[in-house]
């Protein structure tokens, strides 16, 4: 939801309707919901964040690519714009392949003032779709009473559509910053094959295995080396011979990246579909102080470094909870790095690290990154979360 925050009122020359922009402004979160959550953008980016008026003449939509093969439910988070025009009926309409494309189902709903938040539509009957193939969630008013709400190009599976045509840009000077609708979509099935999680566990299950450096902690020196930085998840070290040390998913997925980080072993991410709480969190350390908010996402990634993974696992294998995916690399200094990270991560190329190289630390008069990054906050809104809180509100 949002907080006290200011506005910016931009008039596109593109847009025969209203773009109003409002900087650090939350995405609205939770709603019932009917069936499995398969495509989705319901996080604000941290470029800017805004809302699009709904017409009953102009047609606006959010394109996406399902991964599932039918669509049962569709979210859109709409807010109220102009109050005085009284309550209204949305209708949600499913095109195929764009804006003007066959209707494939519709659903409506009749909203009351004040609203701010998700809508959740039922379609009638299950429209079956082609994975891959692009559809269109279409949504329209008979007044100018609410607007849907919006964020900078963050849904990278398909555009917002407004006065017909996918957006490119959203004004002068913002080349390259397309615009996308807050939606979700729903499966009635397993989106991608892989189960959806109910609830998360511990990757660790033996007694032997014992905490070794905290999430956001601040690393000075280490083993003769300097780190001077922060620390993106939790370590877990074994006091037996690393085969030994089993290491299970903590939830059903499908693994996204298997990758060789060298002499460091291997690393093993696991992208989680459900309902998943992200408790609040605020602390200070080493003199700076991070913080993240609340939220319920559909969508988390597992992330596990230093590893041997299991002998047969493979990029788009779909794990089970509770499944071994991996023991100990038998490298210098065993141990398991553990992070979980939001939907909306930025991660590097092998997924080992998180944001802008310009907060990776290096090892002094090098420029060999080790590992850790020199602020906090910036490490944290590259999106990593702390795991073991995260995995105490999800069991």
């Amino acid at each position: 939801m949002r907080g006290d925050t200011s506005r910016l009122l931009l008039v596109l020359a593109a847009f025969t309707g209203a773009l109003a922009l409002f900087v650090g402004a939350g995405a609205p979160s939770g709603t019932e919901a009917h069936g499995v959550v398969d495509q989705s953008l319901d996080t604000p980016a941290p470029i800017a964040s805004g809302v699009h008026q709904i017409h009953d003449h102009m047609p606006i939509g959010q394109e996406f690519t399902p991964s599932a093969s039918d669509l049962v439910a569709v979210d859109v988070f709409i807010e109220t714009m102009n109050p005085s025009s009284g309550g209204d009926t949305l209708t949600v309409r499913i095109r195929e392949g764009h804006i003007l494309g066959p209707i494939l189902g519709s659903a409506k709903l009749r909203v009351s003032l004040p609203y701010e938040g998700p809508l959740h539509f039922d379609l009638p009957s299950v429209i079956p779709l082609i994975p891959g193939s692009v559809y269109v969630v279409e949504l329209a008013a008979t007044r100018t009473t609410f607007g849907w709400s919006g964020t900078s190009d963050m849904y990278p599976r398909g555009r917002a559509v407004i006065l017909g045509e996918p957006v490119i840009s959203y004004g002068p000077g913002s080349e390259g910053y397309g615009w996308d609708f807050l939606f979700r979509t729903y499966t009635s099935g397993v989106p991608g094959g892989c189960e959806v999680a109910s609830r998360l566990g511990s990757p660790l299950t033996d007694s032997r295995w014992t905490p070794t450096q905290p999430f956001a902690n601040y690393l000075s020196v280490y083993g003769g080396k300097t780190y001077n930085g922060y620390h993106s998840g939790e370590d877990w070290g074994f006091t037996e011979k690393a085969q030994e040390a089993r290491i299970y998913t903590v939830g059903p997925g499908k693994v996204v990246e298997l990758s060789s980080l060298g002499s460091l072993g291997r690393l093993i991410a696991i992208e989680h579909n459900g309902s998943f709480t992200i408790p609040a969190k605020t602390e200070t350390v080493h003199g700076e102080t991070y913080q993240y908010p609340m939220e319920v996402v559909s969508k988390v990634y597992s992330i596990y470094v230093h590893v041997s993974p299991s002998p047969g696992l493979q990029p788009g294998q779909c794990v089970a909870e509770g499944e071994q995916i991996a023991t100990l690399a038998n490298i210098a200094a065993p141990h398991l790095h553990f992070e979980i990270r939001h939907p909306s991560q930025v991660h590097s190329k092998k997924w080992d690290l998180v944001g802008s190289a310009d907060n990776w630390q290096t090892f002094p008069g090098t420029k060999a990154y080790n590992g850790y990054y020199i602020h906090v906050q910036a490490m944290v809104d590259a999106g990593v979360r702390h795991p073991t809180e995260f995995l105490d509100a999800n069991q």
